[in-house]
């Protein structure tokens, strides 16, 4: 549902605003401001400093999480966690339909990377000497795992 952004986290500037958009501050294929309810409207922040790249959930109602790990609770601002190359960020959680358990509005998952070209997608990693596994097959495997956690955690 949302298109792919690339956003370039400058060294040593302000940080970049994670959020849901509001009139003021507009979803933008150069930003992380999202037309997406499970988002709060001051959602986290993202920055560089010292050639290495953090985050830092503010106080959002639905999480910030890297590799799964929640950074906070509900409502509570988080420490800066450092953000590595291939590390998968997911802001929000699913809200699904109690009854159907239709997923009626979507978190936002991304895929981080460290340089400013990500992989293309055609390329491949080498599972074995004879199978080579594209690249978004592995994304789409890590982004399936996230949401059957999530909703594993939900049933729990």
């Amino acid at each position: 549902p949302f298109n792919e952004r690339e956003v370039l986290v400058q060294p040593n500037s302000e940080p970049l605003k994670v959020g849901r958009s509001v009139a003021k501050l507009r979803a933008q294929p150069g930003n992380f401001i999202f037309d997406c309810k499970v988002l709060s409207r001051t959602h986290a922040v993202i920055w560089a400093e010292d050639g290495q790249v953090f985050i830092k959930d503010t106080k959002s109602s639905n999480g910030t999480f890297v590799n799964s790990h929640r950074l906070s609770r509900s409502g509570e601002e988080s420490s800066h966690a450092l953000l590595n190359d291939g590390d998968i960020v997911q802001f929000g959680v699913d809200v699904t339909e109690m009854q159907t358990k239709r997923v009626v509005h979507g978190c936002i998952i991304a895929t981080f990377y460290c340089s400013r070209v990500a992989p293309p997608k055609s390329e491949t990693i080498p599972l074995d000497d004879s199978v080579d596994v594209p690249i978004s097959d592995v994304n789409e495997l890590a982004q399936i795992l996230l949401e059957a956690r999530h909703h594993q955690e939900l049933l729990e």
